[in-house]
């Protein structure tokens, strides 16, 4: 029995997907771009080559119906999945995806600041939820990474009138911060700092 894990990353024209086992390195990485465009892209990359097609993708629902079919017809199977993440735009603590979250996460869109694509990541949530149903969603959200940032580097150097913005700002791509934070400490031997 495979303990595969299904990433998606669904952005306001994209969704970046990639299939893992546990912390090893992809089994394969997919994008599908310009969602809602005439002309949208697909690529899905296996061990043994690379799939690429041009096709419309109307909205979400019908691009990750994409990723799907390429999953299933070039690999890995997602019957081995055990577990899907959802990369989330939106000020909010993790928790598992359930239809009582999904409301939560519907309320909290937008609030990681102007031009969030939480629309798009909800309906990416929505999608997935359907394949595998018996499966845990996680949401991951970017806020997250920032959330033990003591007030100081929030607010460091900026007046009292911006920093509501800026803390909005600062917040954003925690996961990629998180990432690079962590390989960076890795390359120079150093422990990485929380």
């Amino acid at each position: 029995m495979s303990n595969h894990i299904l990433l998606l990353n669904c952005g306001s024209s994209s969704i970046v997907s990639a299939v893992r086992p546990g912390d090893a390195e992809p089994l394969a990485v997919g994008i599908v771009e310009r969602i809602g465009q005439d002309q949208g892209k697909l690529k899905h990359e296996v061990e043994r080559g690379r799939v690429r097609r041009r096709a419309a993708f109307p909205d979400h629902t019908a691009a990750f119906a994409a990723v799907v079919a390429a999953f299933g017809k070039h690999g890995p199977s997602l019957d081995g999945v055990r577990a899907v993440g959802h990369r989330t735009v939106t000020a909010a603590p993790h928790f598992q995806v359930s239809p009582h979250h999904r409301g939560v996460i519907a309320k909290l869109s937008g609030t990681a600041g102007p031009g969030a694509p939480q629309p798009p990541g909800i309906a990416g949530i929505e999608a997935a939820m359907a394949l595998p149903p018996d499966v845990p969603h996680v949401a991951i959200f970017d806020t997250a990474s920032f959330a033990t940032l003591p007030p100081r580097p929030h607010t460091y150097a900026i007046d009292k009138g911006g920093r509501e913005e800026v803390q909005c700002a600062v917040t954003a791509h925690g996961t990629s911060h998180s990432c690079v934070s962590k390989k960076a400490a890795r390359y120079w031997g150093v422990p990485p700092r929380t």
